[in-house]
């Protein structure tokens, strides 16, 4: 299963900088342990640099499911035919 290129930031500056680096539009997601990301608003595309800067302003110091957004996951946009999702529990006993 292929996973686009991304990286993390943690201010608006690393946000741009990841994505000129990764060039193109991305997407950016608050790395929050809740799901639903999409539709609680903490999924934003920008379509370059200065807008992912901008998303990540809006994005960082938000509050999502409960949780403080500190990080985003900045990742290369890319269509999608179908999406999947995984999750991983840890149980410690």
């Amino acid at each position: 299963m292929a996973v686009p290129e991304g990286r993390v930031a943690s201010t608006p500056q690393e946000a741009e900088a990841a994505a000129l680096e990764l060039g193109g539009p991305v997407v950016l997601k608050a790395l929050v342990p809740v799901g639903r990301r999409g539709k609680a608003g903490a999924v934003v595309r920008a379509d370059g640099p200065r807008q992912a800067r901008d998303g990540a302003l809006r994005l960082l110091g938000s509050t999502v499911g409960g949780y403080p957004v500190e990080r985003l996951w900045v990742e290369r946009a890319v269509p999608a035919a179908r999406e999947l999702y995984f999750s991983v529990l840890v149980d410690k006993e």
